[in-house]
């Protein structure tokens, strides 16, 4: 698949905005060592249009913990994706009192902290075909999860280190004139965010991509 990237990273490239998709990541990992995350709500405002946020359904009491816990992990340096998971679920995520893993945005706060590692979501998991989590016993949805992430972490490591998407990586970085802060893992990250709607919307049913 990672073939398949470089063959039409071109195509990919025109999907990435520079306005939506790079510059407020930019501007959050170099703005959060230095801002209460807890309360600037500039901060809060940006992270949950880019991050998605907004539109998960969650209340009021659920972001104000969010972003008191990530200013938590972010002075404690060791982000940890179990940990974060664990607490975000004690936190309720309407008025009813209803609990919910929310590993997605867990891996995404510890990503925030350290850039070096991978944001478990939907795109991911539909690129690399991992088991969905979605039903089953809270333990064992967690355990399925924590194991897909630390595939992520170790698949993520050996196309850096094997140099898969070097070609695609440099291009990107050169195309956007990237600063270091933004990590080759999210690169990788991004490039797969902009695939698998491409497949999706009929690559492959169309000919445009194709297997070889």
């Amino acid at each position: 698949m990672y073939e398949l990237i470089n063959r039409h990273f071109d195509e990919l490239l025109r999907s990435v905005k520079q306005k939506e998709d790079i510059d407020p990541y930019v501007w959050m990992i170099r703005e959060l060592p230095n801002r209460d995350v807890a309360h600037d709500e500039e901060f809060q405002k940006k992270y949950a249009s880019y991050w998605a946020l907004n539109g998960a359904g969650l209340g009021q009491t659920f972001r104000a913990e969010y972003f008191s816990l990530m200013e938590r992990e972010k002075c404690s340096g060791t982000a940890d994706v179990e940990r974060v998971t664990r607490k975000l679920y004690e936190i309720p995520v309407n008025s009813k009192d209803k609990r919910a893993l929310q590993f997605s945005f867990a891996s995404k706060l510890v990503h925030m902290v350290n850039p070096e590692l991978p944001v478990c979501d939907r795109m991911v998991e539909t690129f690399y075909f991992l088991p969905r989590s979605y039903v089953g016993e809270t333990e064992k949805k967690l355990e399925n999860l924590l194991a897909s992430y630390g595939f992520l972490i170790k698949e993520y490591d050996r196309i850096v280190r094997e140099r898969l998407l070097a070609d695609s990586l440099q291009k990107f970085r050169r195309h956007f004139s990237l600063p270091p802060v933004y990590s080759d893992h999210k690169i990788i990250d991004t490039l797969i965010w902009k695939f698998v709607p491409f497949l999706e919307k009929g690559a492959f049913r169309s000919g445009s991509v194709a297997y070889r």
